[in-house]
């Protein structure tokens, strides 16, 4: 792979989709050795980094939800769907959907790498476990923080990365048929139909920011700094006004 990498770069020049092929693979061998050192704490629920203050649930219902991509967000719901019709899910997909299981449904972040090992046809232990451990099971300074916070959602690239990463909703909508009548934004976000919409706000994410669960959104944050910066706050729908107006949020 490297060798053809190197080929594609000397013919075509370097670019950031050849610089991740290389990142991707550093990482797969820094899984591979990190679990000669980590050993069975990578199954313990600690997790390698010794992980504590956290309470972790094993509540059935939310993991049977979450498995059958049946969460109530699409961007969660399609890899998920993808995942149990294929056997495949998209890395993207895959650290959202964990992320949104510990951070936000705060289940036992076992009971989703237990799952993904018995659907991934591409499972090894190392990189299933290993993902879940480093980059999703919360760090102790992150706790020790605050995070993840208790009042609202925590894992950002749910709303964020559909919008960078499936701006068209063609995958979602592939995976997701039941909400392909709506327009986009609805489909995208569709909790808004229990909402109605009250002032226009300037909200951004910041590059810093530890609701951001990856890092990486920190190491590349020209893919996020264009997005708009407003916002609505809404209030729940009364039941006379449940024929929320189409176009009532609008992206910009």
């Amino acid at each position: 792979v490297v060798h053809e990498v190197r080929r594609y770069e000397r013919a075509r020049g370097k670019s950031r989709s050849t610089y991740w092929v290389y990142h991707e693979l550093v990482f797969r061998d820094f899984f591979r050795f990190a679990l000669l050192t980590w050993r069975v704490s990578l199954f313990k629920l600690k997790g390698p980094y010794g992980v504590t203050g956290l309470e972790w649930s094993r509540d059935m219902e939310l993991f049977d939800k979450w498995r059958a991509g049946k969460t109530g967000f699409p961007f969660v719901d399609a890899g998920m769907r993808e995942l149990a019709a294929t056997g495949y899910i998209s890395h993207l997909h895959r650290q959202c959907a964990a992320a949104f299981l510990v951070r936000d449904l705060r289940l036992d972040w076992r009971m989703g790498a237990e799952h993904f090992e018995a659907m991934l046809l591409d499972h090894t232990p190392d990189a299933n476990y290993g993902n879940w451990a480093y980059r999703i099971l919360q760090r102790p300074q992150l706790v020790a923080a605050g995070c993840p916070v208790k009042e609202h959602l925590t894992t950002v690239e749910i709303v964020a990365w559909p919008v960078v990463h499936d701006a068209s909703l063609v995958h979602t909508l592939a995976w997701l048929p039941e909400l392909r009548g709506l327009p986009r934004d609805y489909a995208r976000e569709p909790w808004r139909l229990e909402t109605v919409s009250k002032a226009r706000i300037r909200v951004k994410p910041y590059k810093d920011s530890p609701l951001w669960f990856c890092s990486v959104n920190r190491m590349n944050w020209q893919e996020y700094s264009w997005m708009s910066g407003f916002a609505w706050t809404v209030a729940p729908a009364a039941s006379s006004a449940s024929s929320t107006k189409a176009g009532s949020f609008v992206l910009g």
